[in-house]
C-alpha cells in the first residue's frame, strides 16, 4: 500500500497529519479502507472520515450504511503481479476473495467475477455485490469466488482517454475504460496459486462479469480460453479489440471455452447476433439456434428499484444430448436449469430476458435465481477442453 504524499486533516481531534496511501487499516476495526476518502472536493468532505472507514466508527458509534468506506480485511487481498514487460518492476493488484465453504474430496472450481465500472471511483461497493451474490446463491459454496478491483489508482484499471465522471466529492475526474486483459488474468492466476491446487481446480477456471466486466470477460475469452472452463458475460457484448477476429489464434482459443450470455433482450448493444453466428460456424454448430421461452419467478430477495423482468429465452446452438427421462437439446436442458455434464462440444448458448422496467441489469436475477438459470451447476461441471493449454 504505498504512499504517495501527506496530508492535514481533521481526525476529531484537531488537525493531524496522515499519508495519502492507495489502502488503509482501520484503526477502530477489522476493514481495509480506500484511499480515496482522503481527498477532497466541493462537496461531501464533511461525510467522510480520513483516518476511519467512516465518521460512525471514528466516533464509537458502529459503521454507516451509507458512508463507510471500508472492505472487510479477511476478505481483501494484495498479490504482486508481473509488469509490462520483463525489465519493469512488479505491480501491485488487490481483490476480495471469497473461499469455498464445501470442501470435498477434490479441489473446488475458481470463478473470476468481475464488477462494473460504477465500482471505479466507489471500491468499497464491490464487497456488497460479492456478498449479495453470496447469499443469494448459495451454490457459491462450492467455489472460490475471485473478485480483483479495477478502481481508481488500481493497476488492473485502463483508464479511459474520454470518459469522465465525479468522484465522490464531485470532481470530475478521469473514468475506467475496462480492466487490464493480462494484468487481470495475472492477478486471477496468482490468487489461484496462493489457495493451492488442494483447493483450486486448475481444469475448471470460470469467469463471468457484468456491464464493464461483461466486456472484460469476453477480451479474457479471446485471449486465454484455452485455460478457461466456462464464461458467462453479463449485459456486455464482445469488443473484439485490434480486429482480433482476423487471427487465427483469436480462433482457437475462444473455440475452447463453453459460453452461456445473458441480457436484457432491451438493450440490444450488450449483445450481438453476428458474434455468436461467427461462434457457431466455427465450432461446426448449426448457424440456426434453437430457442426455448422460461418464465422467471419474481424474487423478493432482490433489492428492487425497478420492476424486473418476467421471462427469457435461451437460444442454443448445439446438438441433442444424453438420452431418457433427462434427454434433450442443451438448450432445453438449459431452460430447466439442468447442467451438461458431458457437453460433446463447448456450449454456446445467449439468454435474453424481458419483461419489467430494468433495461440493463440482469446480472442479479441471474446471480440470484440458480433454480431458474442454473448457472453455478452448469460452472461446475464445465472442464478445459482436453489438450487445450492449461495452468498451474
Amino acid at each position: 500500500m504505498a504512499a504517495a504524499a501527506s496530508m492535514e486533516v481533521d481526525a476529531g481531534q484537531g488537525s493531524q497529519t496522515v499519508e495519502a496511501v492507495q489502502w488503509f487499516q482501520c484503526p477502530s476495526c477489522d476493514k481495509t479502507v480506500t484511499g480515496l476518502v482522503r481527498g477532497t472536493g466541493p462537496e461531501n468532505t464533511d461525510l467522510m472520515s480520513r483516518t476511519h472507514c467512516c465518521r460512525c466508527c471514528q466516533n464509537g458509534s458502529g459503521h454507516d450504511a451509507h458512508w463507510c468506506a471500508g472492505l472487510p480485511s479477511q476478505m481483501f487481498r494484495e498479490v504482486e503481479i508481473p509488469g509490462d514487460d520483463p525489465s519493469s518492476p512488479p505491480l501491485r493488484a488487490h481483490y476480495l476473495l471469497v473461499e469455498p465453504h464445501e470442501r470435498k474430496a477434490r479441489p473446488a472450481p475458481a470463478l473470476l467475477w468481475l464488477h462494473g465500472a460504477a465500482t471505479y471511483t466507489w471500491p468499497e461497493t464491490l464487497c456488497k455485490d460479492v456478498q449479495a451474490f453470496v447469499d443469494a446463491n448459495p451454490a457459491t459454496r462450492g467455489f472460490a469466488v475471485i473478485a480483483p478491483l479495477a478502481t481508481s489508482g488500481e493497476s488492473l484499471a485502463e483508464v479511459s482517454d474520454w470518459r469522465r465522471k465525479q468522484d465522490r466529492f464531485q470532481n470530475d475526474v478521469p473514468y475506467v475504460e475496462t480492466f487490464h486483459v493480462q494484468r487481470t488474468w495475472d492477478c486471477f492466476l496468482a490468487a489461484c496459486r496462493a489457495l493451492g491446487p488442494g483447493c483450486v481446480d486448475f481444469d475448471r477456471l470460470c469467469v463471468t462479469g457484468f456491464s464493464m466486466g461483461a466486456q472484460a470477460a469476453w477480451n479474457i475469452g479471446l485471449r486465454f480460453g484455452d485455460h478457461i472452463a466456462a464464461l458467462a458475460p453479463m449485459a456486455g457484448c464482445c469488443s473484439w479489440p485490434g480486429n482480433c477476429w482476423e487471427e487465427e489464434g483469436t480462433l482457437a482459443r475462444i473455440s475452447q471455452v463453453s459460453i452461456r450470455a445473458y441480457s436484457m433482450e432491451a438493450d440490444n448493444r450488450s449483445y450481438a447476433w453476428r458474434d455468436f453466428a461467427w461462434l457457431a460456424r466455427h465450432r461446426g454448430l448449426p448457424r440456426e439456434s434453437m430457442q426455448s421461452t422460461v418464465p422467471i419467478p419474481e424474487d423478493t430477495r432482490l433489492r428492487k428499484f425497478k420492476e424486473g423482468p418476467n421471462e427469457f429465452t435461451n437460444y442454443c446452438w448445439g446438438i441433442p444430448v444424453g438420452s431418457g427421462a433427462g434427454a434433450g437439446t442443451s438448450c432445453e436442458l438449459a431452460s430447466r436449469g439442468e447442467a451438461l455434464v458431458q457437453p460433446s462440444a463447448p456450449d454456446l448458448q445467449l439468454a435474453l430476458l424481458r419483461g419489467g422496467e430494468e433495461d440493463h441489469n440482469c446480472w442479479d436475477l441471474v446471480y440470484a435465481q440458480e433454480e431458474t438459470f442454473g448457472l453455478l451447476r452448469w460452472m461446475a461441471t464445465c472442464r478445459r477442453t482436453p489438450g487445450a493449454g492449461g495452468v498451474r
